[in-house]
């Protein structure tokens, strides 16, 4: 398929190879202007060609066109048909618009020896992929398809060593391919060996401990009982009203679940169905069986989502069946009553499966109970509540299980329960400007809405006749975007507000052309108020050249919310700039007294400003800290000859000799050098 697909010619230099056919061969490049194997793309690009092809026959062709955006896999195409003369005309159809395009469909397989007999022979795959049953018998998507008995099975062959190491379990295990969860009681028990087996964190190569490895062993002994299992491919889908129970359970060490479909069939019995399943193994970290249960019932909602996509042209009936009463009464109630674990699940669970479509069911008649604790291979075949259900599914409503009346008030229950605190203050006196900057985490957010407050005051004087600004001829307001001067009055109006909280002496006082009291916190900044009513940093910088703002800042406090707000903005917009470095920014146009405070609260930079731990050094020797008379112990040594300038002027070296005393008791050297 990829070597039909031709690359853009602009592409195709990047697939340049070089290569001779000996070492006396001269070195020759060639070009590859197909998708080559191996490549990233090229998976996706013959997967979009060819859904391209399907997009070309929408209008033409909208059957084939559909088959080939849905049915295909890479190369490979599953898709089936009502009649042999429908399956026929799309075969025909499909191959003469491939092949216009330069793929080449062959190997047809069919469940009707009619539609193969009236293919051309050049069609049918005649060769088979498996040992057994070679005329019977190919490969679809992983799966083996007996064609002519329409059944799915499983060829094993597994050669296990005698000495099972982590390597060689895994490697022989995961042959075992099962994605409709056929096999699910016995995949579950290798899920469960291999979560033990990572716990005991084995070397690859290492031997499997001698428990295990006899587990293991008596457990693939009866491995080749799987291969005797036929799974029947089509569903028996002749009536156009399908009921689907799904089942789910939880054990303490795996939850799983399974859906059945069920279908009246024209001689008046009841086809049940395997359609699919999936098991989980539980989580290292000890979990409630609840939980577990829980979690079993999102699994089996999901695949309920799943399966509904399938019975597109059907008339489903959801039912979903648990035997934990618990959850059952979880998902009664609103997911808003539970603590965050068991609301964020039933929520989901609810969005794919409605309240009323739960259902309780003993534990002996679920068939994911099977699926939850592990069922031997050899015991597998024969069990007939895993292939078929509970025996009341073919019969009729009458015969289900009755529903037990549900308890909520049990002591499971309360404890998941979220606790709702209740406080009924004596006196009310909350500011509804305070409330808004707890609202919002965006300074320029809060700035928006104050100045379409303003904005909305302004129009509102502007109709009583009041202001005429912001009006057209019939009296009407426009609703324009925010201008800079907008923004720039409402952040104003805010920094008034802040600062006549915190400062309401200091502004009276300045108002009245009075000094800043000693004891104030803005008296060492020579405040002084502007023409919009704010408070600045005073100085000696009135000549300078930098901007207004960054000469005379505004003074704020840092025990507003707003000014977090501030500090965190800038903070983040720098990319969590140092202290220093965003003090140098915010002043340009904020003077936030206890600035430093603020920027140290930020999580990310404490934690990349954590410091390690120290080496403490070990203790001194005890020559070093016992006292002792000078030169009481130490060392002698002399080295040389060395070249030496007996003066700085003079050009002539002469030999010297280099004597050196080492004292212990306070590591010191001294150094003469002597002479020839």
């Amino acid at each position: 398929m990829y070597r039909q697909i031709l690359v853009d010619r602009e592409d195709q230099n990047l697939q340049l190879i070089v290569w001779r056919e000996s070492k006396d061969s001269p070195i020759r490049e060639y070009k590859l202007c197909t998708v080559t194997f191996g490549t990233a793309s090229a998976s996706y690009l013959a997967t979009r060609c060819l859904f391209q092809v399907g997009l070309e026959l929408e209008r033409d062709n909208p059957t084939v066109s559909s088959l080939i955006k849905e049915s295909f896999y890479i190369d490979d195409l599953m898709a089936g048909a009502t009649s042999s003369e429908e399956a026929i005309t799309s075969i025909k159809t499909l191959s003469q618009v491939l092949e216009a395009r330069g793929f080449h469909l062959r190997k047809w397989r069919s469940n009707s020896p009619d539609v193969l007999s009236r293919i051309s022979s050049n069609w049918v795959g005649n060769t088979s992929n498996l040992e057994i049953h070679p005329d019977e018998c190919s490969k679809a998507l992983g799966l083996t398809w007996n064609s002519v008995k329409d059944t799915f099975i499983f060829n094993l062959k597994v050669n296990f060593p005698d000495n099972i190491t982590k390597r060689s379990f895994l490697s022989q295990s995961a042959r075992l391919f099962d994605p409709l969860g056929f096999l699910t009681p016995c995949t579950v028990y290798i899920k469960i060996f291999y979560q033990q087996l990572w716990l005991l964190k084995l070397d690859w190569d290492s031997p499997l401990p001698d428990a295990l490895a006899t587990k293991w062993k008596t457990f693939r002994k009866e491995f080749e009982q799987i291969c005797s299992i036929h799974i029947p491919r089509w569903i028996h889908t002749v009536s156009q009203q399908v009921t689907l129970h799904g089942f789910c359970d939880a054990s303490e060490l795996a939850y799983a679940s399974v859906i059945y479909a069920v279908q009246p069939q024209a001689d008046g019995n009841t086809k049940v169905t395997l359609l699919v399943a999936k098991s989980r193994v539980a989580p290292l970290k000890p979990v409630s069986i609840p939980r577990l249960e829980l979690n079993g019932a999102l699994l089996l909602a999901r695949l309920y989502a799943t399966c509904k996509n399938i019975f597109k042209e059907y008339d489903v009936h959801l039912y979903a069946w648990t035997d934990s009463q618990v959850v059952l009464s979880w998902l009664s109630s609103h997911p808003r009553n539970w603590k965050p674990y068991i609301g964020n699940r039933t929520s989901e669970i609810l969005d794919l499966v409605p309240a009323d479509s739960w259902r309780y069911v003993p534990t002996k008649m679920i068939p994911a109970d099977i699926a939850s604790r592990g069922l031997s291979p050899k015991e597998l075949p024969r069990c007939g509540l895993w292939w078929e259900g509970p025996q009341w599914l073919s019969c009729g409503m009458d015969s289900w299980p009755k529903q037990p009346k549900r308890d909520d008030q049990t002591s499971l229950m309360t404890r998941e329960r979220k606790r709702t605190a209740f406080s009924f203050p004596v006196s009310v006196n909350c500011d509804f400007i305070d409330s808004l900057f707890l609202k919002f985490s965006s300074f320029y957010k809060i700035i928006d809405i104050f100045a379409f407050c303003f904005r909305y005051i302004t129009n509102c004087k502007a109709r009583v006749g009041k202001m005429k600004s912001n009006l057209d001829f019939k009296g009407k307001c426009h609703v324009p975007p925010l201008t800079t001067y907008e923004r720039r009055q409402a952040s104003n109006n805010i920094f008034s507000y802040i600062q006549n909280l915190f400062f309401k002496e200091e502004i009276n006082c300045l108002k009245a052309n009075k000094p800043v009291a000693n004891k104030s916190i803005l008296s060492a900044l020579c405040p002084f108020i502007d023409r919009d009513g704010l408070i600045r940093v005073g100085g000696r910088l009135r000549n300078s050249t930098p901007q207004y703002s960054a000469k005379h800042p505004i003074i704020l406090p840092n025990q507003h919310e707003i000014c977090n707000l501030i500090v965190n903005m800038y903070h983040i917009l720098y990319l969590h700039a140092g202290c220093n470095v965003l003090l140098g920014i915010i002043k340009q146009n904020y003077w936030i007294i206890g600035i430093k405070k603020i920027v140290k609260k930020c999580i990310i930079c404490c934690r990349y400003r954590a410091t390690t731990s120290k080496q403490l050094m070990g203790d001194l020797p005890a020559h070093r800290v016992t006292p002792s008379r000078p030169f009481s112990a130490c060392g002698v040594d002399y080295a040389g000859p060395i070249n030496v300038l007996r003066y700085r002027a003079s050009k002539i070296f002469k030999k010297g000799y280099a004597e050196i005393y080492f004292y212990r008791e306070t590591e010191g050297t001294g150094k003469v050098i002597k002479f020839d």
